[in-house]
């Protein structure tokens, strides 16, 4: 007598299959950190797969609309919630007839019998042979043993109309099924001689008694002793299984059996079978699996470093490998390498015909956790089917070469950069832009905008430049202290341009090792548009004094979602306080309202002043096309394709809005059972968002859902950031994690109070339901909090429960500050320029004026000695040209749309107002030209003064002094504001010197050098004078 058992594999291993054609580039492998594998105790061919794993789901209860969670299970064998079970039927000739009972004459109507096809295949061809594909839509093919027993039925089926019912030879569904029932329903007996792998699958629905009633499936070698799986359980939903033959391969004879057994009190409608498939794999040789080729790049790597695995993977045996399989990379301390050492990185190989190859590659980092982060050598190496799922002609040679691997010591890091004064406030640092010194510059290490005493700074030095040393790896948020009348024009307000880069820590469901897995449990947050029966207020009807809370976080109604409505009403107050481009729609000035946020659930009638930050809609918020609503929603509930593909539309590319981002509403996804799926989509229904979390209470940073799930991958958690980054944020860090109490180690009510204080919202998960958490009372452990349906202020106490809904989880997300830069730094690495720029954005100040004079061919621009604070110092111009042009210097960027001459006014002393410039220009944003259309006249003092209209280009106004003195008086070269003798002699110093702003006021008759001739200009003007400075 066979026997086998369910095996269970600890660890849970989220599998993405590689294809490799020949001469195509290798597709990526799964990977992730090492884990512990045990190696399965069978035979080659036996039942034991990679990945061991099975989906319970609780009854739901009035409040816990779905709840999913990982257990173990053997992947071929074992059903949800099975154990391992053996079942003897009677021998006695009644027994083993079919059901003929008088009061049934019609039985062979009810149930058309057809004989079995023959499944003897004389010489089969290599391939996967149907023995039987049975829906319950025609002929009868099984054998029913006691009565009552099974029949057909409409009333539930998963596919088809059709299915078998436990109790459906003469009752009616849902029954509920009669007591003391042993229903047996045998087929066979079919021939497994010719094949070498063989297997059952079916789909199955129960709502059985547990601990007293069951349903059995099994296969037995001579339709007497039957060795399978028992189960039971009050799901109500279909589920698939698959259950090895291989035990009984060679077999010619072999039966596959459901039984349904009830004890003699409590019944439920019970069990349903559908969609019952047997099949065989006839060879006609045996396949034989190797290495072909294998690599690991580099050999000397440091913890965390990138590492490189390639390999092939080649059958060279005279038959295809009767289904998939799995190639390993394995990593350990000791080169005579084994499945039981620590698994790294795998895929899941497609069948492969003789000659036929796949093969894969995979970029990870090499493990920072011991023992593999140690410094040290190590050894790795590749294996085809380490889980043996493929009989081979030959076993022994499955292994790749096994490469060792140096690993170093983790090195420090740094930061550099620099600080400059953008003068112009254009965020480019041009290269005669200075630097600025003594700026602090810090490591933002709790991410609240401001430098703490406990946080690494530098001060620039006189370049401008910082930089922090000794480093470890990781990432940091580098920011600057501001400083009054500055402005940071780089990075600018948080914001770079969709989409950002992240720093922040990822988890990939294809790439986590099987202990990770173990610890996964996968959440529906689906609660209903309004507050459902029973469910009572918790409003806030007065917030002490005591109490801590965020005041600029919007409130909204259910919108499409309460995981996508609390995930709007986050990022709508980080709209409101410094990422205004989280929401740029028309509404409420492109500022996301602190009300209302939402349009709510109704698409016919969205709530006024509402916005699209939660669900995007056409003829919404100023949309003129399709959005979220558009193409995903029908209503609440309602699980089946979504209107864009129902329609046949293009759906619309996600942008704008939390829902999209989240995968909330859309029917996109396959996790019926969790973790496989069934290549059937299940999720999402309309109103529901996937949340997963860690069931150890670690965290669970950003989770990304693995491949088999369905594409795109997102959920809840990593939603949040893809919404974030296509606004254009870095997220540094976003997590879920469960809550302390009642999870030991999980997120406190000390972490939560200190995201408040941080000024960072947290999205509460209670049982089925997202909520936002914006303040708190520390001496009650009281959450303040928007529970989504309403615009209330409501409570509940921490780790409790929210009216009747028990406090599970939170999700976290952190952005990188306004005008900081988020730096990877990785072993020995420096990161260069990351650098700040600031323009000075204070009152703007005139700080120098110069004055354009003709000298024969040179026309040159001379400063006027200028110093405001010493009022009443004059500068005169002695040459007879005189005054037509002047330049005003200001310390920081101007508006350069000041053009108007009147801005600008000359008074003299004697000869009163003059006239208006000809024309008022600016070269570059820093320096105002001012253009006379003649000479200010001679002999006079004059006051030039600019207006306050002109102001800086940030808007600022013109402070200090706005004016200059200066006289016109030709011929005095001494600028004593009197034309004698002395003026002569000064001229007389200089006779022959090149002309430059040193001595040009010396060149009285302006034709460019010094001589004799501006002598006897300055004689003809002895005794003239102009008055001082007013």
């Amino acid at each position: 007598m066979k026997s086998r058992s369910c095996i269970s594999v600890v660890e849970l291993v989220f599998l993405a299959a590689a294809l490799l054609s020949i001469g195509a580039a290798p597709n990526e492998l799964s990977s992730g950190q090492p884990g512990a594998k045990t190696t399965p105790t069978v035979s080659k061919g036996g039942s034991a797969q990679r990945g061991a794993k099975n989906k319970t789901v609780a009854k739901p209860s009035r409040i816990a609309w779905r709840d999913y969670q990982t257990g173990v299970r053997d992947r071929v064998g074992c059903a949800k919630g099975a154990v391992p079970a053996t079942l003897t039927r009677a021998e006695d000739v009644a027994s083993r007839q079919p059901v003929v009972s008088p009061e049934k004459e019609l039985l062979s109507w009810l149930f058309p019998r057809k004989d079995q096809p023959d499944q003897r295949v004389a010489e089969p061809s290599a391939g996967w042979v149907t023995i039987l594909n049975d829906g319950f839509e025609g002929s009868w093919y099984w054998d029913l043993y006691n009565y009552p027993t099974w029949g057909p039925t409409s009333y539930r089926a998963y596919s088809g109309s059709w299915s078998a019912w436990c109790d459906g030879y003469d009752r009616v569904p849902p029954g509920p099924y009669d007591p003391n029932m042993s229903a047996w329903m045998v087929y066979g007996p079919f021939d497994l001689s010719d094949a070498t792998d063989a297997r059952v699958t079916f789909r199955y629905w129960l709502d059985v008694e547990a601990g007293y009633d069951s349903l059995f499936y099994g296969a037995s070698g001579d339709n007497a002793d039957y060795n399978g799986y028992s189960m039971a359980g009050y799901d109500r939903t279909w589920y698939s299984a698959t259950f090895s033959l291989n035990d009984y391969l060679g077999d010619d004879s072999v039966w596959f059996t459901f039984v349904f057994q009830s004890d003699y009190m409590v019944q439920y409608e019970g069990a349903y079978v559908d969609d019952v498939v047997i099949e065989k794999y006839a060879s006609g040789g045996m396949p034989d699996l190797v290495v072909e080729s294998s690599s690991c790049t580099p050999l000397t790597v440091t913890p965390g470093e990138p590492v490189t695995l390639v390999n092939t993977v080649r059958n060279i045996g005279s038959a295809a490998t009767p289904n998939e399989f799995w190639v390993t990379w394995y990593i350990s301390t000791d080169p005579t390498m084994s499945t039981s050492d620590s698994m790294w990185a795998w895929y899941r190989s497609p069948v492969l015909a003789p000659g036929a190859a796949s093969g894969g590659s995979a970029g990870i980092a090499w493990p920072d956790e011991a023992p593999f982060n140690q410094p040290g050598t190590y050894y790795v190496a590749v294996m085809a089917d380490d889980y043996l799922e493929v009989s081979e002609s030959d076993e022994s040679n499955n292994w790749g070469q096994v490469f060792e691997v140096t690993v170093g010591d983790i090195e420090p890091g740094e930061i550099r950069g620099s600080k400059w004064n953008d003068l112009n406030g254009d965020g480019n640092w041009d290269g005669t832009e200075p630097g600025l010194a003594g700026w602090q510059i810090y490591l933002d290490q709790n991410l609240d905008g401001q430098w703490d005493p406990n946080e690494p700074q530098q001060l620039t030095d006189p370049n401008g430049d910082y930089a922090f040393i000794g480093l470890e790896p990781g990432a940091y948020v580098v920011a600057e202290v501001p400083q009054d009348d500055w402005e940071q024009t780089f990075p600018g307000a948080g914001w770079t341009a969709p989409m950002a880069a992240s720093a922040g820590r990822t988890t990939y469901g294809d790439a986590m090792s099987g202990e990770e897995l173990s610890k996964i449990k996968v959440v529906i947050m689906d609660s209903p548009p309004t507050r459902p029966s029973g469910i009572g207020v918790q409003a806030a009807f007065a917030i002490p004094q005591a109490a801590v809370m965020l005041p600029e976080v919007p409130t909204s109604t259910w919108t499409y979602g309460c995981s996508a409505t609390s995930a709007g009403m986050m990022f709508g107050y980080y709209d409101r306080t410094g990422y205004p481009h989280m929401y740029a729609g028309p509404t409420n000035g492109g500022i996301a309202p602190l009300a209302d946020l939402g349009q709510g659930d109704d698409p016919g009638n969205p709530i006024p002043g509402s916005c699209y930050i939660i669900a995007t809609q056409n003829g919404h918020d100023g949309r003129t096309a399709r959005g979220h609503v558009d193409d995903y929603w029908d209503y609440y509930s309602y699980s089946g394709v979504d209107p864009w593909e129902r329609n046949g539309w293009v759906e619309h590319l996600w942008e704008l809005c939390t829902a999209d981002f989240m995968g909330t509403n859309q029917w996109k996804w396959d996790i019926d059972p969790w973790p496989d799926g069934d290549g059937e989509r299940d999720i999402n229904v309309d109103g529901s968002t996937i949340l997963v979390w860690n069931t150890d209470g670690s965290r669970l940073y950003d989770f990304v859902p693995p491949e088999s799930w369905g594409m795109p991958q997102t959920a809840l958690d990593h939603g949040m950031r893809l919404f974030a980054e296509s606004r254009g944020y870095t997220v540094v860090e976003n997590y879920t994690q469960l809550v302390d109490p009642p999870t030991s180690g999980g997120f406190t009510f000390a972490d939560y109070m200190n995201e408040i204080d941080l000024g960072r919202p947290v999205m509460i998960q209670v049982e089925g339901h997202s909520m936002v958490g914006i303040g708190y009372e520390e001496a009650s452990q009281t959450v303040y909090l928007h529970d989504t349906w309403d615009n209330g202020v409501h409570t509940m106490t921490w780790g409790d429960s929210y009216a009747g809904m028990a406090h599970q989880a939170v999700t976290v997300i952190r952005l990188a500050p306004a005008g900081t830069h988020t730096v990877v730094v990785d072993s020995g690495e420096i990161e260069t320029g990351w650098n700040f720029g600031n323009h000075y954005a204070g009152a703007a100040a005139i700080v120098s004026w110069d004055i354009g004079v003709s000298h024969g061919q040179t026309d040159l621009c001379c400063a006027i000695p200028y110093d405001p604070n010493a009022s009443g110092y004059p500068y005169v111009e002695a040459g007879t040209s005189g005054i037509q042009r002047l330049r005003v210097w200001f310390d920081q960027a101007m508006d350069v749309s000041a053009t108007d001459p009147s801005l600008i006014s000359i008074v003299g002393v004697r000869n009163g107002p003059q006239a208006t410039p000809c024309s008022v220009t600016w070269d570059g944003d820093t320096c105002m030209v001012i253009n006379l259309c003649a000479a200010l006249p001679d002999q006079d003092m004059y006051t030039v003064t600019v207006a306050a209209e002109v102001t800086s280009a940030g808007g600022g106004p013109l402070g200090g002094d706005r004016d200059v003195c200066l006289a016109a008086l030709v011929g005095d070269a001494n600028g004593n504001l009197d034309v004698t003798s002395g003026d002569l002699l000064a001229i007389r110093a200089h006779i022959n010197e090149s002309l430059d702003c040193s001595n040009a006021r010396y060149d009285i008759n302006g034709n460019g050098s010094i001589t004799s001739g501006d002598l006897l200009a300055a004689r003809a003007k002895i005794g003239n004078d102009a008055p001082p400075c007013p």
